[in-house]
Order: C-alpha cells, then structure tokens, then sequence
C-alpha cells in the first residue's frame, strides 16, 4: 500500500504515463489480494462455526455487509400545537407524552358513541365457566428466562436478559412465589406497569409528531410474569373456543398464510360458481389504542374471566404509566387510560377477546380478521346485490365500532370487486354507507387491488403486482448469493437459500402459486438464476436439471406441496365421501369438486386434491409430519406431475 501510494504521488507530480501505468498495476494488485484475503479469512471463520447457526448467519451477514443494523431516526426537532420549533430534548419527549398518552382517549370523544349498556357490546355467548390462574413452578419459570431474546432492551430498571439468565437458578423461585402472590391477590405491581417508550421514525415530514411509531420497553420481569399469564388465557380461550374460528391474529396453529388462504378461498369460490362477490378491506384507525378499559373487562367477564382473575386483568389494565425517551433524556411520567399496552405478549389477545363481537355479527357476508387487519366478503347474483350487502353490513360494522370506540379510516378503506375480466367489474368507483348517529355518510372507493398482509390481491386473481414484488425482492438477493457462494460450501449456501429465498416463495403462495405460466415466468427465472450461482453451473445450464441437482423445488412444486400440506392437515376433502363403495375410496382418494372456469381449476384447494390423488399409497399412509414431509419432496422432485396432472 505504502509502495502504491508512492507511485500516486509520484505520477501527480510528473504526470508520466508509465507512473501512471505503474500505480494502476500495483493498485490493481493490491485490490485482488485485499479481496482474496477478505474471502480466506471468512471462509476459516464459516469452517470454525459451521455447526453454529447463529455465527454462521453472522459471519455471512457481515461479509455481504448485511451486519449494520439500520440507524433508527430519533426526532431533533418537533413543532408543537403553537407552531413552534423545539429543540430541547426534554420537552421533545414530553411532547410526544403527552401526544401517546391521550391519544386513546381524544379519538374516543370523536366517536359517536351508541350506547354504555353492557349488553350492546359484550359476547352473545355468556360463558358460565370460569378461569383459573394455575399456579406457577420454579421450572417454567426458568424455561421463560431462557426463551427471552439476548438483545432484549431493558425497561427503566435496567435489568437485562443476560442478568436474569445468569441468575436465573438463583432467581427463579422468588419470581415464582412473585407470581403466585400475584394470581392469588388478583393485583398487578406497580412497577411492572411502566413502559419507556422511544419513538422511531417512519414517514413523512421529521418535525411532525404523528409520523413517528412508539416503541414501548417495559421490564424484563413483567415479561416473565405476562408469558405466564398468556400461557393460561390461551389455555381457556383454546379449551373453550372462546374466540371466532375467523379470528387468526395472535393465535396457536394459526397464522396470516392462513387468513389470506381463507379469503381467497371465497374468492376463487365466488367467481367458478359465475357469482358477483368484493372484499372490503377495513382499516381501523389507532385500534389498540383506543381499546376501553372498562368495556374489555365486561368482555373478559363474559366469556369466563371473572373474580379475582378478572380483578388481576383490572389491576393489570388500569394506572399503567409512560415515559418518554428522547437522547438520553426522559419525560415526565404519565397515565394511559385507553388501550391495550403496547409491548406486551398479552395484549394482542386482550384485542382479540375485545373485538371478538365484531366477528359475530349477522353480515351480509364473512369478516376475516387477522387482529385489527379486517376484510368483509361479500357474494351476490348481481352487483346491485354485492353493494347493498356492503352498504348494511358496513353500516353494522361502523355501528358496532362505534359503541366499543373504535373507528374506521375511510381513507385507507377500500373495496375490490372480484371477475374474471374487466367487463365483468361493477360500473361504479364509490359506495356511500350512511352513519345515522352522526347524520352523514362514509365514502368508500373501489381499487384494483389491495395490499393485505404483506400480499397483493387484483381484482382479476392474475396475481402480477404480487409476482412483481416477490420478483424484485429476489432479484436484489442475486448479488448477495455471488458474493456468499465465494466463500460457504454447497451445503450452506442452499441453507442461506432456504432462509433467504424459499422463505419469501413460500409466504402466501397458497393463494398466488395457482398465476398463469407466463405471469410466473420472470420469477421462475430469478429463482434458477440463484440456483445456478448456487450450484456453480454455467448460465445456460439445463433448467430441468438444477432442481435435482440443488434438491430444492421449483415454485410450481412448492405450491403442489404446500397445497397438499393445506387439505391433509385441514381434512378437506374427507375420504368417507359414500356409504357405498366408489372406486375413488378404494383407491385412498377424493372425489374431486367440479370447476367450471380454468381460474378455478389454478385454486389451491382443487390442485391439493389432484395431487392427493395421485401421491403413491406408500406415502399417504406415513404419520409422521417431517418424513412425510421429507418423502413428497423427494417424490417431486423426481416426478413429472405436470404430465401426472
């Protein structure tokens, strides 16, 4: 280097083109071994660690220079209701206070509020069980220490993951007689009711309060009593069904694959059977926070949780206290008397319980709901039907938000209309839903698609925007694979693969796998692009061939075995179809549903049962999940189902 640097100076001094030529040469030089030493080191480092997941992740990341985490923006400079520039840390954060702590309760005076009696807005279904806080044992409590995350930032205590694990034999029987204590009194301390919120930025204009997310830290001891507690409110509420089977947000078993494979299930449904059928997809505004705390405990009692654990939820709930963070700097403390608290593990099932009413109503159609993400689904013979069945069932909605204050942002709600072509779309862009209550009317739009999440649905089930998106996000990992493949194995480049690349084709693909050949071909590229970088083969590789030599499915197979995996373990399609013997039984298959249209005969469902259909006995009858797991994979790899199909 100091030889290159020479020559540099050397050539801007006299301007030679052989100095010049020299120091391109050395430079040149210098780069190559810079980049051969880069990659020696990193591989010795993966060689040493290849066993350790963790540090192999990390040696990869750093190398792609992938290990930065992203600079969270902290607000500088806030404008305040005068319109004035503040720059003082202090009153900074006792600005945005003061905006997070009152937030729940400003919305909820803006919203017409029906009703106060109990019976409008608890459960139908008065449950006469009632739940029991089991004690807690010096051994579950040890097993929450050591599921809670190394990186965990502490609340205003200071008391980190890493103290508590260390400890945590020490430590473990005073938290559970800690806890114990707790259940018994119904009575939730003080100091595990405080949060420290830090707020980070989002979009918009930086001097702009509203356009900054709160991120709430509270104790790393609360968080130990809180799993306990969620254990047992997901024991009852499991026990005894007590949430809708549409609710899938925060739920065991359950996940958003699940409600975007529901909704689109009535989708494709609608359309084979010729029917007229929207999806509006609602957006609530600041739904955690302006959850009442006295509703949702008329809510818990309903459905089972009374006495001394309803008073511990009470206890829980009420006089919880906030402070702000801002550089060093904190606010004032202050109380918030709506919401669920933020950061917590029991909150989002708190929610569920609260806007469980919502799911029960009698629509016009389906709601769908993955926590405070709803879609209302509607079918109809005619598109004079289809918006009548919005316009009385949304005015339901609104009426039932409105008396457990809630809103709806018609702004960010929409609805899309479902048909094979364009000819087949409503005429009309807007439905108004009159709300009696406050003498007016919400303007919804009609949209093309909609953005649900995490995928986009058109209106046409074609899939192209949502191909699009899952297109790019792999095109931009193609560099990082050339660059990774330089320095792994075989075998850890396809684990990065599947943790990369299989990770995003497999999100939703039950319900955009189905698309047509030529809309899935630019994906389908990309992906044997990275297989090829993979396997070290030319570009012009035969294509039928890297999947087997990769041992990873190509999208069209993933899609067949995820659609197998979605009817066997749901029962779709249940064999005992005849009390008579047809040649589909004896043959261990199901009689598959008639589709009328060529979009359907792509759905999931119908594509999960042909495969079914023709899976050799040998496999169907393997129990266990992983092998049989392991087995179809084998078997789609070396089978044409195309052909089969």
């Amino acid at each position: 280097m100091q030889k290159r640097d020479k020559l540099y100076h050397k050539y801007r001094r006299n301007k030679n083109p052989r100095t010049h030529e020299q120091y391109k040469a050395s430079r040149n030089n210098i780069t190559k071994m810079i980049k051969e030493t880069k990659k020696e080191y990193f591989k010795n480092i993966i060689k040493s660690n290849i066993k350790n997941n963790k540090k192999l992740w990390q040696t990869i990341n750093i190398y792609n220079n992938k290990n930065q985490k992203q600079e969270k923006m902290y607000p500088t400079e806030i404008i305040n209701q005068n319109q004035d520039i503040v720059q003082d840390p202090k009153k900074i954060a006792d600005i945005f206070n003061e905006h997070y702590s009152t937030i729940g309760s400003r919305m909820a005076r803006e919203i017409c509020e029906q009703s106060t009696a109990p019976d409008n807005f608890v459960t139908d279904n008065y449950l006469v069980n009632s739940m029991v806080l089991f004690p807690v044992t010096k051994n579950e409590i040890i097993t929450i220490i050591k599921t809670l995350k190394n990186d965990t930032t502490p609340g205003k205590d200071c008391i980190t993951v890493k103290l508590l694990k260390e400890s945590a034999a020490v430590i473990a029987e005073p938290i559970m007689h800690l806890i114990n204590l707790i259940f018994i009194q119904g009575y939730c301390p003080k100091h595990f009711k405080l949060a420290v919120v830090k707020p980070i930025y989002k979009k918009g204009l930086k001097d702009q309060v509203i356009n900054y997310r709160p991120i709430s830290l509270i104790s790393n001891l609360a968080k130990v009593f809180e799993k306990t507690l969620k254990t047992r409110l997901v024991n009852y509420i499991n026990k005894f069904k007590i949430l809708s089977p549409f609710q899938y947000g925060f739920r065991p078993k359950l996940s958003t694959n699940d409600a975007i494979a529901e909704l689109t299930k009535h989708i494709y449904n609608a359309i084979d059977k010729s029917k007229k059928c929207a999806a509006v997809f609602v957006d609530l505004a600041k739904a955690f926070d302006t959850v009442c705390h006295k509703r949702l405990l008329l809510k818990l009692e309903s459905v089972g949780i009374r006495g001394t654990t309803n008073s511990l939820f009470q206890s829980y709930l009420e006089e919880r206290l906030q402070t702000v963070e801002i550089k060093g700097q904190l606010s004032n403390t202050k109380k918030v008397s709506f919401g669920v608290p933020q950061g917590t593990v029991v909150s989002p099932l708190l929610f569920d319980i609260y806007i469980d009413g919502l799911l029960r109503l009698n629509l016009e159609g389906k709601i769908f709901a993955f926590a405070d993400d709803q879609v209302f689904f509607t079918e109809g013979d005619t598109w004079h039907e289809v918006e009548n069945n919005i316009k009385t069932s949304l005015s339901k909605i609104i009426k039932w938000l409105d008396m457990n204050l809630l809103s709806i942002n018609p702004d960010k709600t929409v609805y899309v209309p479902f048909s094979n072509y364009n000819t087949g779309l409503p005429a009309h862009t807007q439905i108004e839903i009159p709300i009696a209550c406050r003498n007016t009317t919400i303007k919804i739009s009609s949209a093309k698609s909609a953005y649900y999440l995490g995928i986009t649905i058109d209106s046409h089930l074609k899939w192209d925007v949502q191909i699009q998106n899952v297109n790019r996000k792999l095109r931009s990992l193609i560099y990082l694979f050339k660059q990774t493949c330089q320095i792994v194995d075989f075998h850890t480049a396809i684990m990065v693969y599947y943790g990369l690349v299989q990770s995003i084709l497999y999100y939703g693909i039950l319900a955009w796998g189905g698309a047509y050949g030529i809309t899935m071909r630019p994906l389908e590229i990309t992906q044997k692009r990275i297989l090829k970088i993979i396997c070290k083969v030319p570009i012009r590789y035969p294509t039928e061939n890297i999947f087997k030599l990769s041992g990873a499915l190509s999208i069209k197979d993933l899609f067949y075995k995820c659609s197998l995996n979605y009817i066997i373990t749901k029962n779709i399609g249940n064999l005992q179809q005849h009390n008579y013997d047809t040649r589909f039984v004896r043959e261990n298959q199901v009689v598959l549903p008639k589709m009328l249209k060529t979009k359907g005969q792509s759905y999931f469902i119908y594509v999960g049962q042909k495969i079914f259909n023709i899976v050799p006995t040998h496999l169907k009858n393997i129990k266990q999940k992983e092998k049989f797991n392991n087995k179809i994979k084998k078997w789609l790899l070396q089978a044409n189902i195309q052909e089969l199909l």
